[in-house]
């Protein structure tokens, strides 16, 4: 879900962060809400956001954590076979940042970060579960601050939570976010 200013619309401009579109930034809105019918998944999307933060602030801390939050939603048949996913785009200190992971209820299969200042995206780092081992890539200049975490990341723990508490600086965008 994005919640931008539409171009050519009606509103204060208390209500809306002004961008710079050569710069690759658009407005924004300070206030948003989230409307629908009943029973369209409004309340749904909130308790996913929900999980998600919970997972991003304590997997580090606690073992069992993802298989708890993501056992709930067992009685539905994909979630059995399939990871859940989520992804969530978001400005933080100038950068846009694009997060994300999937998971099944007893591992991390994949998470990402990336941030994009003016134009290019760049990668902090990519994280895939293999058979038996964790597959992580790194941008170039933050391997040598993530490289020694990979040892301290469960497979059940997502990177982010663990890079967050060794203070690494787009790992607190994201918990701080």
């Amino acid at each position: 879900m994005l919640f931008r200013s539409r171009a050519g619309a009606k509103m204060h401009p208390h209500n809306v962060y002004k961008g710079n579109p050569a710069a690759g930034k658009a407005g924004l809105l300070k206030y948003a809400g989230i409307i629908g019918p009943n029973a369209s998944g409004k309340s749904n999307m909130i308790a996913a956001l929900a999980v998600m933060r919970t997972l991003v602030l304590r997997s580090q801390l606690e073992e069992k954590i993802l298989r708890s939050l993501i056992e709930q939603y067992e009685f539905d048949a994909h979630i059995k076979v399939k990871p859940v996913f989520f992804e969530i785009t978001f400005v933080s200190c100038e950068r846009k940042y694009r997060y994300g992971f999937t998971a099944t209820k007893d591992a991390v299969m994949s998470e990402w970060l990336f941030f994009k200042e003016k134009t290019r995206e760049q990668r902090v780092y990519e994280r895939t579960e293999g058979s038996e081992t964790q597959h992580f890539q790194f941008g170039s200049e933050y391997e040598k601050d993530l490289k020694p975490l990979q040892s301290k990341t469960r497979r059940d723990a997502l990177l982010c939570s663990v890079a967050s508490s060794f203070n690494f600086l787009h790992a607190c965008n994201v918990i701080q976010f």
